[in-house]
């Protein structure tokens, strides 16, 4: 898992003359026989063809530095260029020595978005190998210091605390996603994993109020997740209708 790289393209404007035409239509003579001279372009034109040179505050606009935001992911992506080759090993293999490997860098940066990000790779690894116990504490302290990645860190824990039947803790830390990270592309995933939580807690009312607002372009895992929180709340009918949608209308 690594961050992605930057691609920049650049456009180039051409332009083309206007030709003119030869022949006695082209132009025209006065009574003397006498061809008009061509006229001359307004002042007005003349001043509006100029081009305005950038004023102080536009140089001092175009020299302003990186935001911090910035600056924070470029670190990021610099140090991931060590960190890459190490976690694509785990991922990969997810043998000991690459566990340890990985794990090893994100001790020596534990303040740094890299750490942060070595320790989200520990703990998804630990989800590809179904060891959800073992993820939780990787990705608690990738948490601390997630920075840009924390979206991606509050979904797997909280999905590892549902697979590991620890519900009342993956609800706590997937209440307020929305709230936080409102643009985020997880965020039906989020409410699936919120929802299969509430549900294990116990509370099926709260868990079709999160999915109601989902259904909608429709999606087959939210449709199945609507079905067992209507079937949960003993809402049969709308039970049966979501779950039709699912079996006849969504094939695999």
């Amino acid at each position: 898992m690594s961050l992605g790289a930057w691609k920049s393209s650049a456009s180039i404007q051409s332009a083309t003359g206007n030709s003119q035409s030869s022949g006695t239509s082209a132009q025209s003579t006065d009574t003397s026989g006498r061809v008009p001279a061509p006229k001359q372009p307004s002042a007005t034109k003349t001043a509006a063809a100029k081009k305005k040179k950038p004023t102080k505050t536009q140089r001092k606009r175009r020299r302003k530095p990186p935001s911090a935001r910035v600056r924070r992911v470029h670190r990021a992506f610099v140090a991931s260029t060590s960190l890459r080759p190490m976690a694509q090993q785990l991922l990969q293999d997810r043998t000991p020595a690459a566990y340890a490997g990985v794990e090893g860098y994100a001790r020596r940066h534990p303040k740094e978005d890299a750490g942060a990000l070595a320790w989200l790779v520990t703990g998804y690894a630990h989800i590809v190998d179904h060891d959800y116990a073992k993820a939780i504490e990787p990705l608690t302290r990738a948490k601390s210091s997630a920075g840009e990645l924390g979206e991606y860190v509050t979904y797997y824990l909280g999905t590892t605390y549902l697979q590991a039947g620890r519900s009342a803790e993956a609800v706590a830390t997937l209440a307020d996603f929305s709230e936080k990270y409102p643009d985020s592309l997880l965020i039906r995933d989020v409410h699936v994993t919120y929802a299969s939580a509430l549900l294990a807690e116990g509370r099926p009312q709260d868990a079709i109020a999160v999915l109601e607002k989902d259904r909608q372009p429709a999606r087959a895992d939210v449709e199945l997740a609507v079905g067992r929180a209507y079937e949960a709340a003993g809402e049969i009918a709308k039970a049966s209708a979501a779950l039709h949608n699912v079996y006849y209308n969504m094939p695999t």
